[in-house]
């Protein structure tokens, strides 16, 4: 009878510690990823998640934005990786390519897009590919969102959709055994390391592609641009070490002299005022930052009179 009664205090247990992690947590919840022979992977499209208390959406093009419903709108695509895309930590309202849009439409009483393409750990060449399969939108801006890593990051075509915990193609079946492979289990094997970030803090994305050589996809860009007569500006976003230091590191020096030597309007974060609490860990940014990140670009856009 106490054998029996203990089992069945621990299937209430479960179901009730089951219940809480799917609806107060959004565990059983992740945003879905998808191999692409092209771009490598991306993310499912029409998916409207809750993860984490914040609400995740990818539109009907795999763009981290609301649907695309009108066609009369002026269209700036926000093309980048997970510092743009804010993963399951940020919420819809909160990214700033959102904060854009809602300022961008007021200040300018038209109806603007500022679109979000972007995937964790994505580099130009994954952007480039990406416009190369579903094409500009009829935008005529682009804002590339890149860190200093971008400037060797590149595809490999490495299989990891459904391998690594951060690009996952189905569901769980149950919340804690979520809980228990994709958190507890890396944060315990972090403990042991010299890691000094969080795990659901940490750069949620894997080094997937880095070589010796500045990738194409700066210069692919580039030439589509100018080939589709579409106005590029960089954004060059620092991470904490280099904000630190007040200055940018080999590889950010080198996509700043692609932009001189290119012509390409550069915002370099390094030169914006703004202070440490911006980071959640070495590259990604809080609600602070998104937000940081948004006033930039609406004053820029504003000082260069870019929309008219």
């Amino acid at each position: 009878m106490n054998t029996l009664r203990l089992f069945l205090a621990f299937i209430v247990a479960f179901i009730i510690f089951e219940f809480i992690l799917r609806f107060s947590f959004g565990f059983c919840d992740a945003p879905i990823v998808v191999a692409d022979d092209q771009i490598e992977y991306l993310y499912q499209p029409n998916q409207d998640r809750v993860r984490f208390g914040n609400r995740i959406i990818y539109n009907e093009f795999s763009m981290r934005s609301l649907p695309i419903k009108e066609k009369d709108s002026i269209v700036i695509l926000g093309l980048g990786d997970s510092v743009i895309n804010g993963g399951v930590s940020i919420d819809q309202n909160d990214l700033a390519t959102h904060i854009l849009e809602k300022k961008l439409t007021d200040y300018y009483k038209k109806n603007i897009r500022f679109l979000n393409i972007s995937a964790g750990s994505w580099g130009p060449e994954n952007v480039f590919e990406y416009i190369k399969k579903f094409g500009n939108f009829n935008s005529k801006y682009f804002f590339l969102f890149v860190s200093s890593h971008d400037a060797h990051d590149n595809i490999t075509h490495k299989k990891i959709v459904g391998i690594s915990s951060n690009f996952p193609d189905r569901q769980y079946t149950f919340a804690l055994t979520e809980l228990t492979e994709r958190y507890l289990i890396p944060r315990i094997k972090n403990s042991f390391s010299n890691s000094t970030a969080s795990f659901i803090d940490k750069k949620n994305e894997d080094p997937i592609g880095t070589s010796k050589e500045f990738t194409t996809g700066f210069q692919d860009i580039y030439e589509y641009c100018n080939q589709n007569k579409i106005e590029l500006i960089i954004f060059l976003h620092s991470e904490k070490k280099e904000f630190l230091d007040r200055k940018n590191n080999s590889q950010g020096e080198e996509i700043i002299t692609f932009c001189k030597e290119n012509n390409i309007r550069l915002i370099n974060e390094i030169g914006i005022p703004h202070e440490v609490d911006i980071y959640r860990d070495n590259i990604h940014l809080n609600n602070k930052g998104q937000k940081m990140i948004a006033d930039t670009i609406f004053n820029y856009i504003r000082h260069i009179k870019l929309i008219k």
